[in-house]
């Protein structure tokens, strides 16, 4: 057996208090509204934050039986493919920003049927002077 060999030295994963003072820390140093780099494997990548109705996962995978159902994720975008990552509570957004996507962090693969786009906002006029005239 050779030690070097990456299949005899898997990534060793945080442990899961650890993880947790993670989240607490990042989620701290960042916010939502405020734009950040973001990385998968430590490279840069394109990153968002969306909604999303879950596709079909296999049996034994821990998304099997969400089929259908609204999720958050981060729609995550390198120079090869698009995917998504589970983003409970904001874990997932956390992890390509603060954690800049490490392998040793722990992140969930979700299967995507499709995005739920949000409308954009519309401004009203609330001005009745001006909405008389366009009733005119």
């Amino acid at each position: 057996m050779n030690p070097e060999d990456p299949k005899n030295n898997p990534p060793r994963r945080l442990p899961r208090e650890a993880h947790r003072r993670l989240l607490r820390v990042a989620k701290k140093l960042t916010s939502e509204n405020q734009a950040s780099a973001t990385y998968w494997r430590g490279q840069y990548c394109r990153a968002r934050q969306v909604e999303v109705i879950v596709g079909l996962a296999a049996l034994g995978e821990w998304c099997y039986g969400l089929y259908g159902t609204v999720r958050s994720a981060v729609e995550i975008t390198t120079k090869d493919e698009t995917f998504f990552i589970d983003d409970p509570n904001g874990a997932g957004w956390l992890f390509v920003t603060v954690a800049k996507g490490a392998f040793n962090v722990p992140h969930r693969v979700l299967p995507v049927l499709r995005i739920i786009e949000k409308p954009e906002s519309i401004e009203v006029d609330t001005q009745p002077d001006l909405l008389r005239e366009l009733d005119q």
